[in-house]
């Protein structure tokens, strides 16, 4: 009976292990579109004076999500999944960094595939 039990034990242990894998709403590219062109957002916001900055970077983020086609909640749903997953979401944002920032060390996402 003993032995019946671990095993039962180890066989939930181990789908619950498995059912642990970042499961995303929107896909990987998808997000490090959108991340990247926050991130444009936020450098193109400096044009803005202070007071207008809120209201300017809610008009961006309401279009970005337009025109990806994504739901702000799917998004954020997104973030917090990757949040769990420290090795994943460091793999988006270098993706991110390197559509910002292109250099030989650093080469375009599509060039480093």
């Amino acid at each position: 009976m003993f032995k019946v039990s671990v095993y039962s034990l180890l066989i939930i242990l181990t789908a619950m292990l498995l059912s642990c894998e970042t499961k995303l709403k929107n896909d990987e590219e998808k997000l490090v579109e959108m991340i990247t062109d926050f991130y444009i957002a936020k450098v193109a916001l400096e044009r803005y004076p202070p007071q207008d900055r809120d209201s300017v970077y809610m008009v961006f983020t309401e279009q970005i999500f337009k025109i990806h086609d994504v739901t702000k909640s799917s998004f954020e749903y997104d973030i917090l999944q990757l949040e769990k997953d420290p090795k994943k979401y460091q793999l988006i944002l270098d993706k991110v960094t390197s559509k910002l920032a292109p250099d030989k060390e650093n080469p375009p996402a599509e060039a480093a595939q």
